[in-house]
């Protein structure tokens, strides 16, 4: 697939997420590989399966779905990079803003890995009761 075909699927990955939509996921090759770039309990390779279950666990605490505003996109080959914001209201009443970046790994159509890095400390902090 063309580099501009790979940034469709991720930006369109954003889109679907932002919008609550569980269909993002299709996006995904069934064996994806989810890398939190991360220290600690948080981080760590998460297969698909593993990737929707912490989200699903996540959007229970939200109001609505984590809305990512993408601030920049960087692509060559397979690879898509992400700059982005996330915002969400908790039911707690806190509010979630972090900033992103991501990288995708995007071969035969699908996702095949994803790379998230954030403030993972200020994430810990707003989500814990």
């Amino acid at each position: 697939m063309s580099t501009e075909e790979n940034k469709k699927i991720v930006l369109g990955y954003f889109e679907d997420r932002s919008a609550g939509n569980p269909r993002a996921f299709d996006r995904f090759a069934d064996s994806a590989q989810w890398m939190i770039m991360a220290k600690g309990a948080m981080g760590g390779s998460k297969s698909k399966a593993e990737l929707l279950k912490i989200i699903e666990q996540n959007t229970a605490r939200f109001e609505a779905p984590v809305k990512f505003t993408v601030t920049g996109v960087t692509a060559e080959g397979d690879r898509v990079a992400v700059e982005a914001q996330g915002y969400a209201k908790l039911k707690s009443g806190k509010t979630y803003e972090n900033l992103y970046h991501f990288l995708f790994i995007v071969r035969d159509g699908k996702i095949q890995t994803g790379k998230e890095y954030c403030d993972f400390l200020y994430a810990s902090e707003v989500f814990r009761p």
